[in-house]
């Protein structure tokens, strides 16, 4: 599953960087813009929960990280991520707020 969501990132959202880890169950990815909370609200809309940087951070900052747990079946995993990149897209694209709302929620929390 950790392979299968580092290449659904590396395909779909290539301009966010991470390090594969050797353990632990989740990705974290640095984002070029500090949009973290946004990716993770517009995502939601589309039907992807995960956390944002700033949820592991009770004194602000890491709001250029997202971390996304590889605990689903890789072809959750990999449906997830084609959401979120179309979240990404709209938070930088400044169209937010404007996703289709898909059937089915995928919980990656």
């Amino acid at each position: 599953q950790r392979d299968a969501l580092v290449s659904a990132v590396r395909t779909h959202l290539p301009e966010w960087s991470f390090r594969v880890p050797d353990g632990g169950l989740a990705l974290w990815c640095r984002l070029p813009r500090h949009v973290g909370t946004d990716i993770a609200a517009q995502a939601e809309l589309a039907g992807v929960a995960f956390a944002a940087g700033p949820v592991f951070a009770p004194e602000g900052g890491l709001n250029e990280h997202v971390r996304i747990p590889w605990v689903r079946p890789a072809d959750e995993l990999e449906e997830a991520v084609r959401r979120i990149a179309r979240a990404w897209a709209q938070v930088i694209d400044g169209s937010a707020g404007q996703l289709d709302r898909p059937t089915g929620r995928i919980l990656v929390a």
